[in-house]
């Protein structure tokens, strides 16, 4: 779930930790500051801040092109999405100034679930379509399916259900 420290993108826990003090979110320094091990872009930490369990989110390092991991617009969706729907994170801080990390950050609510990885086969209503890591798919149905990989490797699905389409409330 985590990447060895030693693997992990570098991370100036104390120039962060000054930073969450100052906006009453101190870090919990008895728990380890931890990168998740997966991800197709943003870097993600999982930390403990202010007795709460958060996920610090940021983009990749490096030259970036225009709108790519914009945390400011990802911050002003997830900071309302929670609202309409309860499994999206609440993001509760946004930090624009690269002198904290280098890069901007935002800090959103700890969700504990699975990480959407492997290949397999989805069968709905007769209908059968192979995903991969990344891909999302759309049916209409209010019935939740069973999915099975047949394949070896480990596959983990996210099941998202919405009856009606509430983004106009955000």
């Amino acid at each position: 779930m985590f990447r060895p420290a030693a693997e992990s993108a570098p991370l100036d826990e104390a120039r962060l930790a000054a930073y969450l003090a100052g906006i009453g979110l101190p870090l919990d320094t008895s728990e380890p500051v931890r990168q998740f091990g997966t991800g197709l872009a943003n870097i993600n930490y999982r930390l403990t801040a202010g007795g709460r369990r958060l996920v610090l989110r940021r983009p990749p390092g490096g030259d970036l092109p225009p709108g790519a991991h914009d945390m400011s617009r990802e911050h002003r969706i997830l900071s309302r999405l929670w609202r309409v729907h309860p499994l999206a994170p609440e993001s509760l801080h946004l930090c624009e100034d690269r002198s904290v990390i280098g890069v901007p950050f935002q800090l959103i609510d700890y969700r504990p679930g699975l990480v959407i990885k492997g290949t397999f086969r989805i069968s709905v209503d007769n209908t059968e379509t192979l995903i991969e890591e990344g891909d999302s798919f759309q049916f209409d149905s209010e019935l939740p399916h069973w999915v099975k990989n047949e394949r070896d490797d480990v596959s983990v699905l996210m099941w998202i259900m919405v009856r009606s389409n509430p983004l106009h409330q955000i």
